[in-house]
């Protein structure tokens, strides 16, 4: 197959996901619910943020919202692109409660 031909396939498969109101709310549903696990510092749930997060600015076309920063003319972030980064934030403070990264000084010679 050629590249041509694959590009063809993926544009016309991201837009049925898009186009598929279904796709889009259960993505919406799993990313909150992942969100949630991470808050409490779920494992599974924190190593599923990221790639929901990411199947999420995929396909919330039909859920965007005003553009409130613009990247090209036809490009911009959206009010929903700004779940993807709160979902990256939950994951964080998730890391954080669970200590596989730590707050400010950790005692190192830095912090003396």
């Amino acid at each position: 197959m050629s590249r041509h031909a694959v590009l063809s396939l993926l544009s016309g498969v991201r837009a049925d996901l898009v186009s598929s109101r279904l796709v889009v709310v259960a993505v919406l549903a799993c990313l909150l619910v992942a969100m949630a696990g991470a808050w409490t510092g779920r494992r599974i749930a924190m190593a599923a943020v990221v790639p929901l997060a990411l199947a999420w600015l995929v396909v919330n076309g039909p859920m965007e919202g005003p553009t409130l920063l613009p990247v090209t003319w036809n490009h911009g972030v959206t009010l929903a692109d700004l779940l993807s980064a709160l979902a990256l934030v939950t994951l964080a403070r998730g890391l954080v409660t669970r200590g596989l990264v730590t707050r400010g000084p950790t005692g190192g010679p830095a912090a003396r």
